[in-house]
């Protein structure tokens, strides 16, 4: 069970429980493909009967002419002369005769000769050697003369144009049903090839790395099942990687934001040891607060650092919801509550050391007497916070013009003033702005507000601070 629990928490936030597949009775694309067949068979059928029917009548009608009959007769005497005379055929050869009538086809032959029958296609039997009587036939039936290996006869040749008729409608109607029966599939089938095209190329899409191109779905079958599923993976998978992004801004944010909180009190920290090592302090005092600093400056740093230690630590651990994923750890620790003079004295005397230590020369006015109140504060944060502000003074301001520190008091809120003049290679040199956008965060946190002003003569940082 604890095994169970442990893989359900550490669940993707974004992975969805998976569908199982359950094997359907009844197909909604499959009975409709049955429907498709069965319409485009039974247009296939219908339009095989009507053709069958119109051309049967058409092709009757036209056979039946008598000029085409009586064309047909003469093709068929010629032919039946022709063929005796090259297989050299006697007039008793049933079995070459009944080849030739089988051969010329929808035509029935009789032989006479003297009055007497000698053959009939019709009949099974050699009636050659049979004295059959021909009666009157050849008087009213129109005859042709053959000429045999034994002699001469008379030929009476009956066209079936009937047969033929049917013979050809039916061949006709077969074709034409079969055509129509495939183009009826094809038309019913076309929505359905179109759409599977219209997926094809949307998944081609969604390839190509076009996320928000939706997927379109179309119908209640297993297609547009399909094309909801795919759908719904597109989203989620964009989603996923809007997450991921915006996991990896706040994460570069929080690297650029802590290199500049740990690039303030480093170089701060340098100022001081290079004040120290050569020596450039005036009194034994000043080597004393000096050392003071840099010893604050270092701790500054070691907390810095643990508390970048700790955030990746819990990053890394899965437990990020712990703390937001753009701010550090240090901003969340406990705030206590203390008098607004104490504070922004001790802070400010600190970057005023900062400073002269940068060879600026600085104009404090601070807090009046009387101002009494106090405030919420987090100490480390607010170090931090004011440490960027001297940290910027001290790259970008003009070192031969003052830097002016001023404090005023009233019953709603204490104003901190920092104003300098910009170097004039500042103009040149843009920064990120990270390091006031850092900064001013740090300041809401604590509940006080940051506003920066600058001009081409000044550069004005101010702080208010609510009671």
């Amino acid at each position: 069970m604890a095994n169970d629990t442990n893989t359900t928490s550490h669940r993707h936030p974004f992975a969805k429980q998976s569908k199982r597949f359950v094997p359907h009775t009844g197909s909604k694309l499959g009975w409709r493909l049955v429907g498709y067949v069965t319409i485009a068979l039974l247009c296939g059928i219908c339009s095989s009967f009507a053709v069958y029917v119109g051309a049967s009548s058409v092709l009757n009608d036209y056979f039946s002419r008598e000029c085409v009959y009586c064309q047909r007769l003469e093709q068929d005497a010629q032919a039946l002369q022709s063929y005796v005379t090259e297989k050299n055929i006697s007039i008793s050869d049933k079995q070459a005769l009944d080849t030739w009538v089988k051969n010329a086809g929808y035509v029935a032959l009789q032989i006479y000769r003297e009055g007497m029958t000698v053959y009939d296609s019709n009949m099974s039997t050699d009636i050659s050697s049979l004295k059959v009587s021909g009666g009157d036939m050849e008087k009213w039936q129109k005859t042709y003369p053959i000429t045999f290996s034994d002699g001469e006869a008379s030929a009476v040749f009956y066209y079936n144009a009937s047969a033929q008729g049917r013979f050809i409608a039916t061949i006709l109607a077969i074709v034409l049903g079969f055509v129509v029966c495939i183009l009826s599939l094809l038309l019913l089938m076309r929505r359905i090839v179109n759409y599977i095209r219209l997926l094809d190329h949307e998944l081609s899409l969604l390839e190509g790395g076009e996320l928000d191109h939706a997927i379109s779905v179309k119908g209640n079958d297993e297609l547009g099942s399909l094309a909801q599923s795919i759908d719904d993976m597109r989203l989620a998978i964009r989603q996923r990687l809007l997450e991921e992004q915006r996991m990896r801004n706040r994460e570069y944010k929080l690297v650029t934001e802590m290199s500049h909180d740990l690039r303030s009190p480093l170089t701060a920290l340098i100022g001081y040891l290079d004040i120290l090592v050569l020596g450039k302090y005036a009194h034994k005092q000043d080597a004393q607060r000096y050392l003071q600093s840099s010893r604050e400056k270092a701790y500054q740093l070691k907390e810095l650092s643990d508390d970048l230690f700790d955030y990746v630590l819990k990053q890394h651990a899965g437990d990020a919801d712990t703390c937001a994923p753009d701010t550090m750890p240090a901003e969340k620790s406990q705030k206590t509550l203390q008098s607004c003079q104490a504070v922004l004295t001790e802070i400010l005397n600190e970057g005023i050391l900062e400073l002269e230590s940068a060879q600026f020369n600085v104009v404090y006015e601070g807090l009046p007497a009387n101002c009494t109140k106090q405030v919420t504060v987090n100490q480390s944060v607010l170090q931090r916070a004011f440490s960027n502000l001297f940290s910027n003074v001290v790259q970008h301001a003009l070192r031969t013009e003052p830097v002016y520190i001023r404090c005023s008091c009233s019953d709603a809120s204490a104003v901190v003033s920092i104003v300098n003049t910009p170097a004039p290679e500042i103009e040149t040199t843009a920064g990120t702005g990270l390091g006031v956008a850092s900064t001013a965060q740090l300041f809401s946190s604590c509940g006080w507000k940051l506003a920066t002003t600058q001009d081409t003569q000044h550069y004005r940082a101010t702080i208010t601070i609510p009671f």
